[in-house]
């Protein structure tokens, strides 16, 4: 994040930002015929953060259909029903 300075000078700033959703919009910008989003993790949980929490390993498109709409409602991106 850039901050103007009283002077006119520019000058970083500390911020957290939600990287995902920022690669998303800048992606649709550039009409990127794909947009990958690679991590380090084992998997991606369902219920993360509970005890509840599941590792899914695969996921057919139609099992993610509602996964924006949950994106969309809540900040960062953890899914969770």
């Amino acid at each position: 994040m850039v901050k103007h300075g009283g002077t006119g000078s520019l000058r970083g700033a500390e911020a957290v930002i939600d990287k995902d959703l920022t690669a998303s919009l800048l992606a649709r910008q550039l009409h990127a015929d794909a947009l990958l989003l690679l991590t380090d993790v084992d998997a991606v949980q369902d219920d993360y953060g509970t005890p509840r929490a599941r590792a899914i390993h695969m996921a057919a498109i139609g099992q993610l259909a509602d996964a924006q709409a949950l994106l969309e409602r809540r900040a960062g991106t953890v899914i969770e029903p």
